[in-house]
């Protein structure tokens, strides 16, 4: 036996459609159902009661079977064909069986025979309203959950992307090293043709040829130093969209900045393999990598002290893929941690060495901005680091 407590407890929230042509039921079943439901609304017949569903929304409909104007097999059918899923109960004063394959064939949720047994139809209330209140606490769940997920996307978005600021500033730390690096030359160089200036003029040695090939040697420093700025400014500009580019001139654009961090080591770094594979990405991000991947090397080599230090990268195809891999001679990782080196934050570093991102932020952008893999395994004297990215046919 269904209480009133039970089922105000599933229809306290739904509304109801109900449509009876007699006026005294349809004013007193009116009065218990308002007991129940937040809303009641009522129609005569079945042509006022699509009206009124087409204009509102309502959880649960109650439709007397034989009314003038429309009846409520047709009306049932027209709010079905609307929506499958809309809940319906019938009642008739009769045992209309002839009805009951239509019913079940249209959808309806039950039958039941006037004049109403109050036990009777408070049952079916229950039995229907308690499925509709189950699929919107189960809807409601789904939508919560729905938004936790969307909540919980955007923070690791936003964290993933300070990261990957943080080691895009870590390779600016080390783009300015080289460039320091860089430009000692072309300074010294510079500093030397004023000092050999100031001495021509006073021995009197300054004439047209003289001037001529001082203002050349000079232009010639000038201009590259322009040109390393020119390739800083580049590295560091995040490209807008994928577009087809050339791994080999990727690589040895980052080597004409950061090579001499490397050649100050005694770190022999060699390419090898196809010169013309293109990739599909963002050739910077892709840089960037490069970076982390050689400066990891670099790093592991001088803590190991590593002896004939060599760094091989290879270009080659595979299947779609366009392949590259960076070996290195440093003993290779260890087995303990090789499953752990691109977590965030992980690091065997000390704090002025490593912040356990640069890993991290590469293989976030080759894997989800740029759609490829990153993975490293060992060799049998060092780490192997493969970059695989779509192929440019």
């Amino acid at each position: 036996m269904i209480n009133a407590k039970q089922l105000k407890e599933c229809t306290k929230n739904l509304t109801v459609l109900y449509v009876e042509d007699d006026d005294r039921l349809r004013e007193d079943t009116t009065k218990l159902l308002n007991n129940f439901y937040s809303e009641v609304h009522t129609a005569t017949n079945g042509l006022e009661g699509i009206e009124k569903y087409t204009k509102g929304s309502y959880d649960l409909i109650i439709t007397d079977l034989n009314m003038p104007v429309m009846g409520g097999l047709e009306m049932s059918r027209e709010i079905k064909s609307y929506n499958f899923e809309q809940a319906i109960i019938i009642t008739s004063a009769y045992d209309e069986s002839k009805y009951l394959i239509d019913l079940i064939n249209i959808g309806v949720d039950t039958f039941i025979l006037k004049p109403l047994d109050l036990q009777m139809f408070l049952a079916a209330l229950y039995r229907v309203c308690k499925g509709i209140s189950d699929a919107k606490e189960l809807e409601r769940f789904y939508d919560i959950l729905e938004q936790k997920v969307v909540e919980e996307t955007e923070k690791r978005r936003q964290s993933e992307q300070m990261l990957i600021q943080k080691g895009r500033l870590a390779a600016m730390g080390e783009l300015m090293q080289a460039i320091a690096h860089q430009w000692k030359q072309p300074l010294n160089g510079l500093g030397l043709i004023l000092q050999d200036l100031a001495e021509a003029y006073e021995y009197g040695e300054v004439n047209e040829s003289f001037i001529k090939d001082m203002v050349e040697n000079g232009m010639a420093q000038i201009n590259f130093l322009s040109k390393t700025i020119d390739d800083f400014r580049s590295f560091l500009m995040p490209g807008r969209k994928k577009v087809p580019f050339n791994l080999h001139d990727a690589i040895v654009n980052t080597l004409s900045l950061v090579g001499v961090n490397f050649s100050s080591q005694n770190i022999a770094i060699t390419i090898n393999g196809d010169k013309t594979i293109q990739g599909i990405g963002y050739p910077n991000e892709f840089k960037q990598v490069i970076l982390n991947v050689l400066h990891n090397a670099l790093d592991t080599m001088e803590e190991r002290d590593t002896k004939d230090r060599c760094i091989e990268v290879s270009l080659f195809s595979k299947d779609t893929y366009a392949v590259t891999t960076i070996t290195d001679n440093a003993g290779g990782i260890s087995s303990d941690i090789i499953d752990k080196i691109f977590a965030p934050y992980f690091t065997t570093k000390n704090e002025e060495k490593g912040t356990g991102i640069g890993l991290y932020m590469s293989k976030t952008i080759i894997e989800k901005n740029m759609g490829g893999r990153l993975f490293a395994n060992n060799t049998g004297n060092g780490a192997m680091f493969t970059i695989e990215l779509q192929q440019s046919t």
